[in-house]
């Protein structure tokens, strides 16, 4: 299993570039990985609790379920990260990320 964590992939140093895990190009990265990422660390939503868990393989998502991990979203979380997330596509929240920078 490989579990990455791109919680703060959006917090890098201007120099550097972010690798997504699933944009290497492996048949046992789709199969193993599981990836950890949050709309609320990203757009600094923290009263929304927007994190999720994604995986390719939906027999390890079976298996996170059966661990006891409890699936639920918060209405309000699951649109502004929509509309944040259909933003950054756009190119519109880079001056809102940059300004959240410490």
């Amino acid at each position: 299993m490989l579990f990455s964590d791109e919680i703060h992939c959006d917090f890098i140093a201007e120099d550097s570039a972010f690798t997504p895990v699933y944009s290497l190009d492996s048949e046992a990265v789709k199969k193993k990985a599981v990836v950890f990422k949050s709309t609320t660390k990203s757009f600094n939503l923290s009263a929304f609790k927007t994190g999720y868990v994604y995986a390719h393989d939906t027999d390890v998502i079976s298996k996170i379920r059966e661990a006891g991990h409890v699936e639920f979203a918060n209405t309000l979380g699951v649109i502004a990260s929509e509309v944040l997330i259909t933003m950054q596509k756009n190119g519109s929240t880079k001056s809102v990320l940059t300004s959240m920078r410490i």
